[in-house]
């Protein structure tokens, strides 16, 4: 459950060793992520450095469409998708 990512990121671990204790893709536990930040149970910062997250505030400075895949596209390897899809998690709430 997300109860159980939430408290292993309070604890302090990282993306990778939340998914290798739970048994879960990086990708599931990033899912958790974003569903963590849209119900304001963590923010942002609790899994993302600060620095990251001001290059991505630059990033979707002035992006207004809907999909990500444009910005994805025009960014490349700058960014992965799961950084996109959290960063936007954390403007929805």
């Amino acid at each position: 459950t997300y109860l159980q990512t939430l408290d292993l990121i309070q604890e302090g671990y990282t993306i990778e060793q939340i998914a290798r204790k739970r048994q879960l893709s990086q990708n599931t536990i990033n899912s958790h992520f974003m569903n963590l930040i849209k119900a304001e149970e963590i923010e942002l910062r609790d899994v993302m450095p600060e620095e990251r997250i001001r290059e991505l505030e630059d990033y979707f400075d002035g992006y207004t469409e809907n999909s990500l895949t444009p910005l994805k596209e025009q960014l490349g390897d700058k960014v992965t998708w799961e950084e996109l899809k959290l960063y936007r998690a954390s403007t929805i709430v």
